[in-house]
């Protein structure tokens, strides 16, 4: 899934899993900061639409597979950490994902 779309109700119940996502998103990412450098990993944009009067943010990763996020909110501050949730769900599933091959891989 290279780009992924949100629901409110799906914000919700992310944030209750992930109370803290940037923080989640840095940590997971540490690794490769400390190889490569502050950015490394991420790219975070933010774009002002004049008609809507909303801030978008789009939230890139390039690890562990590349892919984008996008959120639409009033404040820039809650478009950036919708951003973030939706990271933190997309990471969970591709490191799950990870974790089930390598153990399958493991049992051969």
């Amino acid at each position: 899934m290279k780009n992924m779309l949100i629901s409110f109700q799906t914000d919700v119940n992310l944030r209750k899993i992930f109370p803290n996502p940037r923080e989640k998103v840095e940590q997971m990412l540490a690794p490769l900061v400390k190889v490569y450098g502050e950015n490394a990993g991420q790219r975070l944009e933010f774009e002002h639409t004049k008609y809507a009067g909303v801030w978008r943010c789009k939230l890139g990763l390039d690890w562990p597979r590349k892919f984008t996020v996008t959120a639409t909110a009033a404040d820039p501050n809650d478009a950036e950490e919708c951003c973030y949730l939706q990271a933190c769900s997309m990471l969970q599933v591709i490191i799950l994902s990870l974790v089930v091959m390598l153990t399958i891989c493991c049992q051969m």
